[in-house]
Order: structure tokens, then C-alpha cells, then sequence
């Protein structure tokens, strides 16, 4: 077992959780001598890591947050992504223009955007409180005014973390964890972070590790109570989280939960190609509408191998992948509405039997689905050959994927493909191209950007190179050069 295993296991699930958001302890915990069904079994103090006090007023069309409103510090990631930028934001106590013409209380988050801007919104769910927000809703350019200066709190606000005995049957004991704090109500407390779990029986005793304390709980012979003895077997652990680290965890999360990097675009990859543009040729002559501006080649940016069979299954289908199906990789990035970037990377491949249709199989993409398991899906708008977009065509009847292993080839397994960069249209103010793979005479768009003008040009980066498009009544020349900075158009796409 690694130590850091034994460290998350020593630590225990509630504290990861409670750190992950935010909360730091405060003193020892009380640990009860018994426990009966809905009664605490340990209660521990809590803190937020940062929270701090509005030093002006702020506000936009139908949101506001007044001075000295309380706010804590939260991050946030877009849920189902492989990596993905962090979303920092001031969650607090505020006000909303509701649809009967008046302001009612509610929780507000101003989310850090461009420098020196924020955005106003809403949680997505329903929090416990202004503490308590997992996720946000997505935000309209309307909502963008000036960032205000959050002050330090002058004195911590007071939570209380309270585990629970809240049942115990042949399974196990269920305990359920939560952290009390204030509401928005004056006076009055609400629980949030709240999840419950099970903990299986070892020689008719149950365990709980709580940040060093060791629990013994036996239950009685009608299982009405449990007797609670304690030992602390390590230091409590002294785990903080920096501004740019602190996430937001889920009511699933585990002692094994790994914290999203950085994202990134792959350099030269767009979607599932890796393109060269020294191997690309500009054409001569004025170019109109759905010309050919590039021609060349590209090849699979990353494939591989299934090395298990592959077992789909949904309610009244059952599929197989075997063994050697090659696969190739997907690379999706977005920007969000706050303007972070998102990247998605899945495996898709010609899986699954043959159409009723043409008798060959379908690309299937392999995924974490809406339900939250592995899934076998469709990608819209994908030929067999080249997966070319992550939205699916069945967001909520996919398959079940069970028994997904592949290896990485070091070279691919599929042949390249020709491709080119087409002008679908022009614009009063910008050329409109598409990248374009083509395979036995079927084409399909890999990716689309807007270049816009300037004086009659439009360059887009081209990694190594630059496309420089010039202006001729309906159409455009060509020139691709040599001296580009390494920009990814993907990126670039995303900044115009």
C-alpha cells in the first residue's frame, strides 16, 4: 500500500472532503461514548480557509451583493471533462431581481474573469447555503462588471462538522457526514456538504478513521446503539489548500479523487489529426466560396489497440469490441462562459457489429456519460473512420462500457488521410475556413475558425506557419508562410 494511500486512509474520507472545500478545523473533536439511530457519533469544529467581507457594493441588471456581505472562496470545474482550467469565485450573501418585480435574498457568486472584470450568477443547484455552492450557472455577457475587493474577515465564521449514526443493517453502518453553518436567515443554521456512506462490519465492529483519530463502534445486540471508543494513532494532518488549488468536491468524492491539471492543447492536433504543415500546399488564384485554400496530409494524432474485449450493453442490446479493434483519440477544447478552457480526450473507433444499412460499424466514442458510468456513444456528425465532435447523438441511450483497456501505439495504426483547409465563406468582416479530412471520396469537417480582416487580410496560425489570407471581391488568395509562433489555431479560434 503507498503511503499516500495510507496517509488518505489515516486522514479519513470526511476531512479529504471538507478540505477539498474549503474548511479547515478548529480545535480537537468531541466524540460521543454511544450513539443511537440519528445521533452524532463525532462533532469536530470548522473554519472556511478563505472567506473575507465585500468592501463596496456590486452589482449588475439583476443581481447585487452589498457591502460587508460575507463570501467564501470557492473553485470550481466543469464536471465531465478530462482536464480543465480552474473557475475561482466569491460566493456570498446577495440579492436577486425576481420575476414579480423585486428583490428577494439569494447567493450570489462574483466569479473572477478578464483581469480586473468579474461575472455575477447564481448556483446551479440548490446550496445550503452561501458556503455550501458545488456549481454555477452559466454566465451572459450581461452579468460582466468590475471586480471588487474582497477584505479578510475580521472574525472566522463558525461551522461544525457533525457525523452521524443514521443506520445500521446487514450491509453495514450507514453514517452520514455533514458540515452546520450559518443561513441566509439571520439567526438561523443550515447543514450542507452533506453525503452518506456505508461501512461494512469487520469481526461485528465497525471502523471510522477521522484525521488521525481512530473509532471503534460496536453495536449492541439489537443493533438500537453503538459504543464508541477512540484512540488517536497519528498527529492530526496539517492539509491546506492554495487559492489556485482549492477545488470543489463532489458527495462522491474518495480518498483516491484526482485533482484536474492544467489544460492544453497537443501542438499540431486538431481533434484527432495531427497536422505538418510542411507537408501542406497553398493554392494559387482566387479562391471562392468552398474552394480549396490548403491541400496535404494528416495522420491519427494518438491510436491504440483494445487489449480486452470490449462488453456493451444497454437495456435490450449487447455488443462486443474484440480484442486488437484499433481506436483512436479524440481531443476536444472549449472555453467556457467565465473564459476557461475545458479539454475532453476520449477513445473512438469503428466498435460494435455492422448497420443494417451498409452493413459496416458505426463510430462509437468510449466516455463517462450523463449516468455518470462508462459508455459506448455516437458522435454527431462523425463518419466511421474519424471521430469529429464529443456531443453525442444519444446523450442519455448509450452503452454500458465494461472491460475498456487499450495500449498506446507508438506509431499509428490507421493509414493518413488526405485533408485541406476550405473557405466555406466570406464575410463584410471575416473569412470563415474549414478543416477538411477526406477518405474514398467522403468528406468530414474537423474544425472550423472565423479569421477576420484587417486592412484586407486574415491570418490564421498555423503552428510553424501562418495562412495569410487576402481579400478579392467574394474570394480570397493564399499564402502559407513559414513564420508562425507555435499559436495552435484552436486556441487562437477562441480569442477572436
Amino acid at each position: 500500500m503507498s503511503e499516500v494511500t495510507t496517509v488518505a486512509q489515516a486522514v479519513g474520507r470526511e476531512r479529504l472532503v471538507l478540505a477539498a472545500r474549503g474548511f479547515v478545523p478548529t480545535g480537537e473533536p468531541v466524540v460521543s461514548d454511544t450513539s443511537r439511530r440519528g445521533e452524532s457519533i463525532l462533532e469536530a469544529p470548522y473554519r472556511l480557509e478563505r472567506e473575507g467581507r465585500l468592501a463596496v457594493d456590486i452589482s449588475v441588471t439583476a443581481l447585487r451583493m452589498k457591502q460587508d456581505a460575507p463570501v467564501a472562496f470557492l473553485t470550481f470545474r466543469p464536471s465531465g471533462r478530462l482536464q480543465s482550467e480552474p473557475i475561482h469565485a466569491w460566493c456570498g450573501q446577495g440579492q436577486q431581481f425576481d420575476l414579480i418585480l423585486s428583490w428577494r435574498d439569494a447567493i450570489v457568486c462574483m466569479v473572477e474573469t478578464t483581469e480586473g472584470k468579474a461575472k455575477l450568477v447564481t448556483p446551479e443547484l440548490y446550496p445550503a447555503s452561501w458556503w455550501d455552492v458545488r456549481a454555477l450557472s452559466d454566465a451572459g455577457s450581461h452579468n460582466e462588471t468590475d471586480r471588487v475587493e474582497v477584505l479578510p474577515a475580521q472574525t472566522p465564521t463558525e461551522f461544525k462538522l457533525v457525523i452521524s449514526n443514521l443506520r445500521v443493517r446487514n450491509d453495514g453502518l450507514t453514517i452520514r457526514s455533514q458540515i452546520v453553518g450559518p443561513s441566509l436567515k439571520a439567526d438561523k443554521t443550515e447543514s450542507g456538504v452533506t453525503y452518506h456512506r456505508t461501512i461494512p462490519a469487520t469481526d461485528g465492529r465497525y471502523s471510522l478513521n477521522y484525521d488521525g483519530l481512530r473509532l471503534t463502534l460496536s453495536p449492541s445486540e439489537d443493533t438500537s446503539r453503538l459504543d464508541v471508543t477512540s484512540e488517536r494513532f497519528m498527529p492530526p494532518a496539517e492539509m491546506t489548500f492554495q487559492a489556485d488549488q482549492q477545488e470543489v468536491a463532489t458527495e462522491q468524492a474518495t480518498e483516491d479523487t484526482p485533482v484536474a491539471a492544467g489544460v492544453g492543447a497537443t501542438p499540431y492536433v486538431i481533434g484527432a489529426l495531427r497536422f505538418d504543415p510542411t507537408n501542406m500546399t497553398a493554392q494559387s488564384g482566387v479562391i471562392g466560396r468552398n474552394g480549396m485554400l490548403v491541400t496535404g496530409r494528416a495522420e491519427y494524432a494518438l491510436t491504440g489497440r483494445l487489449t480486452k474485449t470490449l462488453h456493451m450493453t444497454s437495456s435490450f442490446l449487447k455488443e462486443t469490441a474484440e480484442v486488437g479493434t484499433a481506436m483512436h483519440q479524440l481531443e476536444v477544447i472549449r472555453r467556457t462562459s467565465f473564459g476557461t478552457l475545458t479539454a475532453n480526450r476520449i477513445w473512438c473507433g469503428p466498435i460494435g457489429p455492422g448497420t443494417i444499412f451498409s452493413g459496416k460499424p458505426r463510430n462509437k466514442c468510449i466516455h463517462y456519460g450523463a449516468k455518470g458510468f462508462l459508455e459506448a456513444n455516437w458522435p454527431s456528425s462523425s463518419p466511421s473512420w474519424l471521430a469529429t465532435s464529443d456531443r453525442m447523438d444519444m446523450p442519455y441511450g448509450g452503452f454500458e462500457a465494461k472491460d475498456f483497456e487499450i495500449e498506446i501505439s507508438e506509431t499509428p495504426d490507421m493509414a493518413p488521410l488526405d485533408i485541406g483547409i476550405k473557405l466555406h465563406r466570406v464575410t463584410a468582416d471575416a473569412a470563415i475556413i474549414r478543416f477538411i479530412a477526406t477518405k474514398d471520396g467522403e468528406e468530414a469537417m474537423v474544425y472550423q475558425v472565423t479569421a477576420p480582416f484587417a486592412e484586407g487580410l486574415a491570418t490564421v496560425p498555423l503552428w510553424s506557419h501562418q495562412l495569410v489570407l487576402t481579400r478579392s471581391g467574394n474570394g480570397v488568395t493564399a499564402e502559407l508562410t513559414n513564420d508562425g509562433d507555435g499559436t495552435t489555431p484552436v486556441l487562437w479560434n477562441m480569442t477572436n
